[in-house]
């Protein structure tokens, strides 16, 4: 019994070993291929590869469930964007720019008993639901039912948009018509970080790993709906000179967006601001062109200061808020350069429209966000919040084991082979004068006696005693009394 623990331990050190061996070199090799900057199939990591376009971020999906044609996109992964401000997938039929879903080659099956209008940020889609598959991770988001199929699209936006190969929206809310989401678990945490890292532009992970943070600080919180859509006031300050003042604000995150949007009721406020940082800006609607005359250092901060019951600073730096920022020279100064900020009403009409539901609402675009490590935390259904940190410049790759982790690791198989070496190796000594106690039982172990021939000493061999089996027997202790000394002197003998 002894051996055969011994040796279940040895196999238990083996697979370990092993294993750790399986997961470095699976990380090497996803490592390897991602460095070769190919588009990424599909996996069931929970570590979702982003692409960016000349727009924003994308990612990939299998349209059915076909997972052989990792790590590479396969003939049936198509691009979409992250709508991280609906719960509804658009998958197109003919909507704006979008390419076509081609319903019959995937076997979907349309509701076309179920008519639907949704307002998506730039344009009004019109039409049925369909019975569709859409594979984003294969162990943490897919869709089975409900996709939205829309017949048309309309709205005073681009009839272009989605133009730049993408096949629909991919609605990452937690409350799709079912009532439920697509995620595998009811109450889901998930995070990206939107800056190159292991040879793709970004991720989304299925999980907080403030690894990618600079700190485990946050640096601003919101609560917003099931559809990720925060409802904000506070402050826009451009520099520290002039703040314009903002209340019930919707804050939208959009991967996909090239511009920032600001509501039309205080974008000429903003831009006015401008001018205490001696930056003067045409009154166009869309990325105005401004006058400076300075070095590209002197620039302003835009801040966003958010009130009670968020919480919370975060800011757009020159980088971002300048149309083509890394142009222009650290020594050569600036006479001009353009706004990378729009205006945003259902009033106005192509690069300016949105729908009346983002009608008030601050979008902010790619480039804002991939400044941040984003999570968006799902864990109470009741009260979802996003978290923005500021971004590491060194992240891990990810899905990759923490130092701590390899710590851990190291010193649970250095004592796993430390028992099994003791348990293997160390010989067993049997001490023949003490009684070993099995079953109340008395055993006495004897050892091995030489049987001798004498006709042949040569020829001696050793056999072992029989155990002498003894009952234990009740202690008795008695107690010897000391017996007096007698002394006899002998009678004294006379001679005559």
């Amino acid at each position: 019994m002894q051996k055969t623990l011994c040796l279940l331990l040895c196999l238990l050190v083996l697979g370990y070993a092993n294993n750790s061996t399986t997961v470095n070199s699976l990380n090497q090799t996803v490592s390897s291929s991602n460095s070769t900057n190919k588009r990424v199939g599909v996996t069931a990591s929970g570590n979702v590869p982003l692409y960016k376009n000349s727009k924003g971020f994308y990612a990939g999906v299998d349209l059915i469930k076909d997972d052989s044609s990792w790590p590479y996109f396969g003939s049936n992964t198509v691009a979409v964007e992250l709508g991280l401000y609906t719960s509804q997938t658009l998958l197109s039929s003919n909507c704006v720019g979008f390419k076509k879903y081609d319903c019959q080659k995937y076997q979907c099956s349309v509701n076309t008993w179920v008519y639907n209008t949704i307002q998506y940020p730039y344009f009004t889609a019109a039409g049925p639901t369909a019975s569709a598959d859409a594979y984003l991770d294969y162990s943490h988001w897919n869709l089975e039912d409900y996709a939205f199929v829309p017949s048309s699209c309309y709205g005073g936006g681009s009839s272009s948009y989605g133009a730049n190969g993408m096949t629909g929206i991919l609605g990452l809310g937690l409350n799709n018509q079912r009532q439920e989401n697509n995620y595998y678990v009811s109450n889901p945490v998930f995070s990206l970080y939107l800056k190159p890292v292991s040879g793709n532009a970004g991720y989304l992970m299925f999980q907080k790993d403030l690894r990618f943070a600079s700190s485990s600080q946050s640096i601003a919180t919101w609560k917003t709906d099931k559809n990720w859509k925060g409802t904000v006031s506070g402050w826009i300050e451009v520099g520290s000179s002039s703040s314009t003042f903002i209340t019930s604000v919707s804050l939208v995150l959009d991967a996909a967006a090239d511009t920032i949007g600001i509501p039309s009721s205080v974008y000429s406020t903003v831009i006015r601001a401008f001018t205490y940082a001696g930056v003067y800006c045409a009154g166009s609607n869309t990325r105005p062109t401004c006058s400076y005359g300075n070095y590209k250092s002197g620039l302003p901060k835009i801040s966003i200061q958010l009130s009670y019951p968020s919480s919370g600073t975060f800011y757009i730096p020159p980088e971002v808020y300048v149309l083509n920022y890394s142009s222009y020279s650290n020594q050569t100064v600036i006479s001009s350069f353009t706004l990378n900020i729009k205006a945003l009403s259902s009033n106005l009409t192509l690069e300016n429209y949105v729908t009346p539901a983002f009608d008030n609402s601050i979008i902010l675009s790619a480039d804002v966000l991939s400044q941040y490590y984003i999570v968006f935390d799902g864990s109470n259904s009741y009260s979802p919040s996003i978290s923005l940190y500021n971004a590491s410049s060194n992240p891990p790759t990810p899905g990759s084991i923490p130092w701590y982790g390899f710590a851990i690791g190291g010193v649970v198989l250095a004592a796993l082979i430390c028992a099994c070496c003791r348990c293997c190796c160390r010989p067993k000594v049997i001490d023949v004068e003490r009684p070993l106690i099995l079953n109340d039982q008395t055993q006495y172990i004897q050892p091995a006696v030489p049987v001798i021939n004498y006709n042949y000493p040569q020829q001696t061999m050793y056999a072992q005693q029989p155990q002498m089996i003894i009952q234990p027997q009740p202690q008795v202790i008695i107690q010897q009394q000391p017996q007096p000394q007698v002394y006899y002197n002998p009678a004294p003998t006379y001679y005559n």
